[in-house]
This record gives structure tokens, sequence and C-alpha cells, in this order.
């Protein structure tokens, strides 16, 4: 279903693609744009996605990062076998794209 997604990006005849897959699939259009931003992701990544070894929210937020930062984010999981929580990988984006990481801790 990942595939459909990704090979839907755009809009067919009087409907947008988005629309169309929400009516084949059981998925809403948000969990759509979140399969088709996994295409920004590093190799490495996709590869653990794939492999249901990370969860969906927390490396949608890691998609946003730069290629060298998503190497440097994969290269730290794997150096200390952990993953980010959803919450880290927002305050992860937010500090790379110039935006705020001030919050709670997790």
């Amino acid at each position: 279903m990942e595939m459909e997604a990704l090979n839907h990006t755009g809009v067919k005849a009087d409907k947008h693609s988005c629309v169309v897959m929400m009516e084949q699939t059981d998925e809403s259009a948000m969990q759509i744009f979140r399969y088709i931003r996994l295409t920004e992701l590093t190799e490495t990544l996709l590869d653990t996605v794939d492999g249901r070894q990370l969860e969906l929210s927390p490396v949608v937020e890691i998609s946003h990062l730069s290629y060298d930062e998503q190497c440097a984010a994969a290269e730290a999981m794997e150096r200390y076998d952990c993953e980010p929580s959803p919450s880290q990988a927002v305050r992860l984006k937010k500090t790379e794209t110039g935006g705020s990481a001030a919050g709670g801790k997790d």
C-alpha cells in the first residue's frame, strides 16, 4: 500500500491522487502524506523502516532533516542502539530547521 501512495503523487483526472488513494484504501489523507514523505529518507533509514525497526511517526519527522543530518541520526541510533521517541524527533527537526526546540524533558 505504501508503494501505491508513492505512485500516486499528483492529480489524476478531476481528483487529487490523495483523494483517490483514500477511496481505494482505509488510510487517512495524513497517513498517505506520511508515506509519501518517507521518500525523503536516506537509504539506511528507509531500510530500517521497511524492516519495521523504527516507528513511522519519528521517522517522518527525521525525513525533514538534510541528508547529512539523517546520516548522523542513523549513525547515532545504531551506535547507541536506540531510536528517538516521537517528541524527541519533533524537537530534533525543530532544532535542525531553525525552530525552537525548548520544551519539557522526554
